[in-house]
């Protein structure tokens, strides 16, 4: 599903502006376009989770995270991870809480600041494994 997402949205650009698709700020430009056009309602809950995403494919470029998926009594649900940690980022799911929310107009940039601002002081944080016994070799 991510990869299909991540195809879809990379036809919105020319051939000569893909490279712009492989950058953050190219990824939420996309996102708030889609957002402004108005597309991204409840009904279109594979948009919104599309969207999902961008995003943390974004922030995963951001903070060095990559996705993974976390079990519970729920189901599955994709998370953005930091490798050789526990930390766990719930960005997929971001966009579409906020629409059904009716949070709107969203500001996508404004959430990804938010989102690495947040992250950034524990993410600096060696993990309790690194302080104890060193870097962790994976």
């Amino acid at each position: 599903m991510f990869n299909y997402w991540r195809e879809e949205f990379s036809t919105f650009f020319a051939d000569a502006d893909k490279h712009r698709f492989e950058t953050v700020g190219g990824k939420l430009g996309l996102i708030q376009h889609i957002l402004d056009s108005g597309e991204a309602t409840l009904e279109r809950q594979d948009l919104l989770q599309g969207l999902g995403v961008l995003f943390g494919d974004a922030l995963a470029m951001e903070l060095n995270l990559e996705w993974a998926f976390v079990a519970d009594e729920m189901g599955e649900a994709p998370v953005l991870r930091r490798p050789g940690t526990s930390f766990n980022l719930g960005a997929f799911y971001a966009i579409e809480k906020r629409v059904s929310l009716e949070e709107v107009p969203i500001d996508i940039f404004a959430l990804f600041n938010a989102f690495c601002a947040l992250c950034a002081p524990i993410l600096r944080k060696p993990s309790l494994w690194a302080r104890l016994f060193g870097p962790r070799l994976v």
